[in-house]
């Protein structure tokens, strides 16, 4: 299809690769394409759709801007010549396969006649999902065009004193075909440069992970980057050292059974309430591995089965062997890693063989977990946006934000979208402040709310004598602290 005036809708869903639509774009207006912008519920929670707006010269269509009179509505938009889905949610994927119009994005898609393409954006086993590859087959079969394989190796650079300006995306397929892109000031390039968890690699109940010192494709695209200017970082201070910064997770899913039993002796609440089970990660001092577990609220998942309690287990020193199992962490299976657990939440030796059949498990190695949190100093990480850079943007853990006065933390979800959302309000000069880490350690608003989620929101019954009680509640009378308190049903 030539694109040159033709209308295309560009669909946006929540993902924490959205920022990738912003290029796709800008790509697409390049090539002479009238782009008009959809986003998705999810997507508003990663990103303004005034951004969009500004980049496109269209009104966005989403549940916030859906306006019948000035025909920003679904009807209107799905009169296009071409329709986008970058980056493709699984939710809506299998939405749009099974027709469940139940938002304006999916009721967009459905009324519209254009083609349709889609690049999802997922976990890989959320995509291997015998569910949703019958929702791409279905989608397939009805003329929708997936795209899979590229991978970007490195960017070209015109640097100067002055500025900095990328000029050219040095792509390839995964069959060997060079899809290199040149780059014009106006074009947007936001750049994920090494991940934490490159290289992973799972096991079963039966296998083993590997340990693998790959740098995959983020940390390769990185130092080749890295080499253009200092000021792009040191990557090298992060990912040469994976026996320093690997750590293996594993999901234990435990279908019911006595091993019920010693999960709640030591939680002391029955973990099918649907209520808060450990409150936190319990840590294993004396674990050999260094383990530790934790059980959020379940169901975890949409169709869990009744009986099932999900368990993150997950060890810091791989290369130890266990207080059981006399091996190390990075040679168990799953089934010997659900062996360990066991022995560590007080199963008798005698009864572990038998309970760890009641279980199931899925290994995950992760050499470059914590490459986050090696030692570094200013300048090993570059700037999400560089001094004098143009058109382009580092986006993730291991981009320098301005936050000030320094709250922000690694390892987080927040992190990554706050650097996102600095690269795109700065490149499209969108005057927006990027939501503050708020420091609610200090706040007792907080604290009490937090107090009160750890007792499931039940009125605590304090061994306080009467009189006392009387007296401090006389105190805090027609006070902002007794309704406070009061709030979080403390008192």
């Amino acid at each position: 299809m030539i694109l040159k005036d033709k209308k295309i809708l560009l669909g946006v869903c929540g993902s924490i690769s959205f920022y990738k639509a912003f290029e796709i774009l800008s790509n697409l207006k390049k090539l002479g394409a009238d782009v008009y912008v959809m986003l998705s519920d999810g997507a508003l929670k990663f990103v303004n759709y005034e951004a969009f707006e500004a980049l496109s010269n269209h009104k966005v269509l989403c549940t916030k801007t859906e306006n019948w009179q000035e025909g920003i509505n679904h009807i209107e938009y799905s009169k296009m010549d071409l329709i986008v889905l970058a980056p493709a949610s699984v939710n809506s994927i299998n939405k749009l396969a099974h027709g469940f119009c139940d938002n304006i994005f999916i009721e967009t898609l459905i009324a519209s006649k254009a083609p349709i393409i889609i690049a999802p954006a997922a976990n890989t086993n959320m995509l291997e999902n015998e569910i949703t590859k019958d929702s791409i087959k279905t989608l397939k079969e009805k003329g929708v065009k997936f795209e899979y394989g590229i991978t970007v190796k490195d960017v070209d650079f015109d640097i100067t004193a002055e500025k900095k300006v990328a000029k050219r995306l040095v792509m390839e397929s995964n069959k060997g075909e060079d899809k290199s892109i040149d780059l014009t000031e106006n074009d947007l390039v936001f750049i994920t440069n090494g991940s934490m968890t490159e290289s992973s690699s799972y096991g079963d109940d039966e296998t083993a992970a590997t340990l693998s010192a790959d740098l995959g494709g983020s940390w390769d695209l990185w130092k080749n980057i890295a080499l253009k200017s200092d000021e792009f970082g040191k990557p090298d201070k992060f990912c040469k050292n994976v026996e320093r910064t690997n750590w293996e997770s594993c999901t234990v899913t435990v279908h019911g059974g006595k091993v019920i039993d010693y999960i709640e002796n030591i939680t002391k609440r029955n973990p099918y309430t649907g209520k808060v089970v450990t409150g936190g990660i319990v840590t294993v001092k004396d674990s050999n591995w260094l383990m530790s577990w934790t059980i959020n609220r379940q169901p975890q998942y949409v169709g869990q089965p009744k009986e099932d309690i999900c368990v993150w287990v997950y060890g810091l020193f791989t290369d130890k062997d266990g207080n059981y199992i006399k091996k190390t962490m990075r040679d168990c299976t799953g089934k010997e890693i659900t062996k360990e657990w066991l022995y560590h939440i007080g199963v008798p030796e005698a009864e572990i063989d038998q309970l760890s059949q009641d279980c199931s498990a899925i290994p995950v190695m992760m050499p470059y977990i914590t490459s986050h949190f090696e030692p570094r100093e200013f300048g090993d990480r570059p700037y999400v946006v560089p001094k004098g850079a143009v058109n382009f943007a580092f986006l993730g853990q291991f981009a320098e934000t301005l936050d000030k006065p320094g709250r922000d933390t690694v390892f987080t979800t927040e992190y990554s979208g706050r650097t996102a959302m600095e690269a795109v309000y700065a490149l499209c000069h969108v005057e927006k402040g990027i939501p503050e880490v708020y420091a609610s350690r200090y706040d007792l608003r907080y604290l009490l709310n937090a107090v009160s989620a750890l007792n499931d929101y039940e009125k605590p019954d304090l061994p306080i004598p009467k009189l006392l009680a009387h007296s401090i509640g006389k105190k805090i009378e027609d006070t902002d602290i007794e309704l406070m308190l009061k709030e979080n049903n403390l008192i």
